[in-house]
């Protein structure tokens, strides 16, 4: 599982200290894990799926089980992302049910590191970014275009793409604006720390919809 280290503009563990809060986490889920096991085999529980050996698996524990260890790591790393020893945000509710973060922490490993819509301050003046995933060999600017199925979006370099359906054609703010505006931003930052800087990568994301974009810039990829 992913570690959610920055959730939009609130305040964060992590920011306390990154390098401690990493290994604390990974300990968490570790106990966490040692204790469903152990309810398991008291229960004497049936009908297990295992699973692959390694860290993180959840070897003989129904799938059930495995469900509900998920849910509460997911919600323990939103109390996390909102909160530290002494201070506490009020977080909004809807984050509980935001399927496409819950997906990228389930399904990245415990060494990738996530901020999820960040808002940075820089040059005293809040900046709202796209998605940041940073992982042990890069650094992915990452930019969700949702619509629905079947739907095509036409890409161009202006400000604005269009959005067809059948006939229908809507004009949509272009997601470049935003993934350029992080691209810029992580690509200053990460300048900060000289040549050794892991790699920053781009990609817009359209889980559901199609992307027509042939001309599009070479340094960003289209999914």
């Amino acid at each position: 599982m992913a570690q959610l280290i920055k959730l939009e503009n609130y305040i964060s563990r992590y920011e306390l200290d990154i390098y401690r809060y990493p290994g604390r986490f990974i300990h968490m889920k570790k106990q966490h894990r040692e204790r469903l096991r152990s309810a398991n085999e008291g229960s004497g529980t049936e009908g297990a799926v295992p699973v692959g050996p390694g860290s993180g698996s959840l070897e003989n524990i129904p799938e059930f089980r495995r469900r509900e260890f998920a849910e509460d790591v997911f919600f323990f790393q939103l109390r996390w992302a909102s909160s530290t020893l002494k201070k506490k945000s009020n977080l909004d509710s809807r984050y509980r049910f935001d399927s496409w973060l819950k997906i990228f922490l389930l399904k990245f490993p415990d060494n990738y590191l996530i901020l999820y819509r960040p808002v940075f301050q820089f040059r005293q003046a809040p900046v709202e970014l796209d998605i940041i995933i940073i992982s042990p060999m890069a650094v992915w600017c990452l930019t969700l275009l949702e619509g629905d199925d079947g739907e095509v979006f036409q890409g161009s370099s202006g400000r604005f793409w269009r959005k067809v359906e059948g006939e229908d054609v809507k004009k949509v703010l272009s997601p470049m604006v935003s993934n350029s505006r992080t691209f810029q931003l992580v690509s200053r930052l990460m300048k900060q720390n000289g040549p050794e800087s892991l790699p920053i990568r781009r990609v817009i994301l359209s889980p559901s919809s199609f992307i027509e974009y042939p001309d599009a810039p070479a340094d960003i990829e289209m999914v």
